[in-house]
């Protein structure tokens, strides 16, 4: 759009796990355009299983890290208030409370075409 909300902020990207990622070279020569191997699609992606719980945790961070009553004097991130608010979610308790951390992408085999 071009008043630039499709663009994705450093807030918006500090919200999101990455699973995977790919990049798409339709001549095949890579984001160079003079490395012609013929590779079209270049993927990687993890192999670390993320659980539905994980994921609850990653949704209810990101939805209430920026407000201001997880915030301190200073304008910094309180964590342990927000661990505190998270686990009271999910009736759990705050030590439970773990940001989910993927470990690293592999290089994924090309799809068939």
């Amino acid at each position: 759009m071009a008043d630039g909300s499709d663009v994705a902020t450093n807030r918006d990207m500090s919200a999101r796990i990455l699973l995977a990622g790919g990049s798409y070279f339709p001549k095949g020569c890579g984001f160079s355009g003079a490395a012609c191997d013929g590779v079209i699609w270049q993927l990687e992606a993890t192999d670390q299983v993320i659980s539905a719980r994980e994921v609850e945790i990653s949704r209810l961070w990101a939805a209430n890290q920026y407000k201001e009553e997880f915030r301190n004097e200073q304008g910094d991130l309180d964590r342990a208030r927000l661990k505190t608010f998270i686990a009271d979610q999910l009736k759990t308790t705050p030590d439970q409370i773990r940001q989910t951390v993927v470990l690293g992408l592999r290089p994924m085999p090309a799809p068939v075409e």
